[in-house]
């Protein structure tokens, strides 16, 4: 079951890496109870470690993206949980802040507690001289035509048997992850083929690209490309016509400030939601500063980053 509220926990992870990158910050781990004999341990949302290890300083931090404020067992839950896992600072985020009491707890304990709140904001109201826009970019592949040409184990450069003409489809699901080039990083057959387009995808502004291609794999500017089924390498060669599509369209966003109790404003967050039939998924972007009087834009999907990666640029 996926974990609710998992997308902001990632959310904050980022915006917490902008503050410190020379930290080290996960997310969802289970870290020991100091004092358990038995290895009991407790899981934190995000746990932070700064410094050497012999001067390591930790602090966790606790997310909740609920339609109400933090109750007083989770507060206090939280705290305990600090002191269990031996963290010297806990942070915790809300999206609607924080009681009065919560507020004199953390000023009473001083540096160790701090209270985020995410508040949505308009546009004119952050002081960001920008014309922000958030899109998606969405690639789409409908096969025509699929012929292979070879299909080999690296090992023995031996042909399987398989007659020419099959149809192999159900040997690979093409958007699963399963192709490589270098056996290290992997990929989808539509981001092969998206790959091998070169398609702009710098492109801001609502576009809609078609066509119909078709594409051998692999091509002179190509490596080898490798196969993972059922824990063997193959090599493939294939010829394949498709009728493609890629479609960008502007996503309506709100802002949300990312605001530390009695510190004002760290950052600001753009928050849109892509709705594709019954699905709907969440993108957020971070403004982090980058230490030169501007911002870097990191944007990414609940679903993974958008286009599998970090989709990054400066804004001054």
């Amino acid at each position: 079951m996926k974990k609710k509220g998992i997308n902001l926990e990632l959310l904050v992870q980022i915006f917490e890496k902008s503050f410190d990158p020379s930290a080290s910050i996960e997310h969802d781990v289970q870290m020991p109870v100091i004092t358990s004999k038995i290895g009991a341990t407790r899981q934190c949302d995000i746990v932070i470690r700064q410094g050497k290890k012999s001067r390591e300083t930790i602090t966790i931090i606790e997310v909740q993206d609920r339609t109400s404020k933090p109750s007083r067992n989770d507060f206090g839950g939280w705290i305990e949980k600090m002191k269990e896992v031996g963290a010297q600072h806990l942070i915790c985020v809300s999206k609607l802040g924080f009681t009065r009491s919560q507020k004199e707890k953390a000023l009473e304990l001083g540096s160790t507690i701090r209270l985020i709140k995410l508040t949505d904001n308009e546009i004119s109201q952050i002081p960001l001289n920008i014309d922000f826009k958030l899109f998606n970019n969405k690639f789409d592949i409908q096969k025509n035509k699929f012929e292979y040409t070879k299909f080999l184990k690296p090992s023995n450069v031996k042909e399987l048997p398989i007659s020419k003409g099959t149809k192999i489809d159900f040997i690979f699901d093409f958007n699963s992850k399963s192709f490589t080039t270098d056996k290290k990083n992997y990929f989808s057959m539509p981001q092969l083929l998206f790959n091998e387009l070169g398609l702009n995808t710098q492109e801001e502004s609502e576009k809609i690209q078609k066509g119909s291609t078709t594409l051998k794999i692999p091509s002179l500017k190509n490596k080898e490309v490798l196969f993972l089924y059922q824990g063997f390498f193959m090599a493939i060669e294939f010829e394949i016509t498709f009728d493609w599509s890629y479609i960008t369209t502007e996503i309506p966003i709100n802002i949300l400030s990312y605001e530390q109790n009695e510190d004002g404003t760290l950052g600001w967050v753009a928050e849109g939601v892509i709705i594709e039939g019954n699905k709907k998924t969440s993108i957020k972007t971070p403004f982090e500063p980058d230490g030169n009087n501007g911002y870097i834009v990191k944007t990414y999907s609940e679903d993974n980053f958008i286009n599998n990666k970090l989709v990054e640029r400066k804004i001054y």
